[in-house]
């Protein structure tokens, strides 16, 4: 079981989980007690806050922090099923340049026309996001380079074993990590098993020469959507983010607290798994 503790945001209060794993810390990233408050982004120091202030502390050149928060970053969702279409609605009707990624053509003409395929998602809302330039959809995996965060919601059925498949999984970060730049926030959704992110996501992502928490950012944040109830939808259902280091989670929780309305960071990308 978890017990919560607020930390103070910019804006709204926000949850971290202090699990029997080990106590999270909002200022060690889940990587132990030791951890430096100083990282590095594109060779320059970022200064988190300090010990004892429970505010979140960026480094000025962290453009995407500005992107998020001004709603001009560019948002792309791999998986444009039951998860990933209504989140890629919620990001447009809030005002942010949002591109659907999928291998299923027929996906992509229904919502570039302006039509939902799902039931939790209105044709009202797609057309008019759509009409509005926010939302388009493409099977194009080279758009992937010009986006500034993809979040990867693509399924993992079962085995016969009870255990995920994860060759979506496995496809979707070949995609990205063709197309992998400095700067990028990548946040994994889809359900797996405690450690993909860290033991599956993060080495194939850093094949290029890039690291993770240092040239790029790394998250992972399960999915909790129940389709067809009407009370507690993406907006409504509280969302756990973790990351590899603590930049990581912050920006992940930047981002879906522009659409969302309870955020929980936790200590780890581990952590976040084990929600599931």
């Amino acid at each position: 079981s978890f017990n919560w503790r607020c930390i103070e945001g910019a804006n709204t209060p926000w949850m971290a989980a202090v699990g029997h794993i080990r106590a999270a810390d909002c200022h060690d990233g889940g990587r132990g007690h030791g951890a430096s408050r100083t990282e590095r982004t594109h060779g320059r120091p970022v200064n988190h806050s300090s010990p004892g202030s429970n505010v979140f502390v960026y480094g000025e050149d962290l453009e995407l922090r500005d992107k998020i928060r001004n709603k001009q970053a560019r948002i792309g969702i791999i998986g444009l099923g039951y998860v990933g279409l209504p989140l890629a609605v919620e990001f447009a009707k809030a005002g942010f340049q949002v591109t659907g990624f999928d291998v299923d053509v027929a996906k992509v003409t229904s919502i570039n026309k302006g039509h939902s395929y799902i039931g939790d998602v209105t044709g009202a809302d797609v057309s008019a996001t759509v009409k509005a330039g926010k939302l388009s959809a493409t099977d194009d995996m080279s758009k992937l380079h010009d986006m500034d965060a993809i979040d990867i919601c693509v399924p993992t059925p079962l085995r016969k074993t009870r255990d995920p498949d994860l060759s979506y999984v496995v496809l979707a970060v070949d995609a990205v990590r063709a197309r992998l730049k400095p700067g990028q926030l990548i946040i994994l959704e889809s359900t797996t098993y405690p450690g993909t992110t860290d033991e599956v996501v993060q080495p194939a992502l850093e094949e290029g020469g890039l690291k993770a928490g240092k040239d790029f950012y790394l998250a992972f944040s399960p999915e909790r959507v129940d389709p067809g109830n009407a009370t507690y939808t993406t907006r409504t259902i509280p969302k756990v983010v973790g990351g590899v280091n603590e930049l990581s989670t912050e920006l992940a929780r930047d981002l879906y607290g522009a659409i969302i309305s309870t955020i929980v960071p936790v200590s780890s990308t581990q952590v976040a798994e084990m929600v599931k």
